[in-house]
C-alpha cells in the first residue's frame, strides 16, 4: 500500500493547468452549442413568418403595453383599435 505520495510542484501545476483546460474546453463547447440552437431557432421562426406574415403582427399586439393604441393593416385596409 502506498502512502503519503508527495510529487513536484511541477507535477501538481502540470495536472491542474490540464484540468483547467479540459473544463474550458468543455465550456466554450457547451456555449457554440447553445448558440447553434439559438440560431436554429431564429431561422425556424424567420421561416414561419415568411410562410405566415400575420404572426408579426400578432406577435407586436402581444408586445404592446396593456391600454396603448393599435392600428393594424390587413389587406390595405386600415383597422383601429383602443383599450
Amino acid at each position: 500500500m502506498i502512502r503519503d505520495v508527495i510529487l513536484p510542484a511541477e507535477v501538481r501545476s502540470a495536472a491542474l493547468e490540464l484540468v483547467t483546460a479540459k473544463t474550458r474546453g468543455l465550456a466554450k463547447l457547451e456555449a457554440a452549442r447553445a448558440e447553434t440552437a439559438s440560431l436554429r431557432a431564429l431561422a425556424n421562426a424567420g421561416r414561419l413568418l415568411d410562410a405566415h406574415p400575420a404572426l408579426a403582427q400578432l406577435r407586436l399586439v402581444e408586445s404592446v403595453p396593456h391600454g396603448a393604441r393599435v392600428v393594424l393593416s390587413v389587406g390595405g385596409a386600415e383597422m383601429s383599435q383602443a383599450d
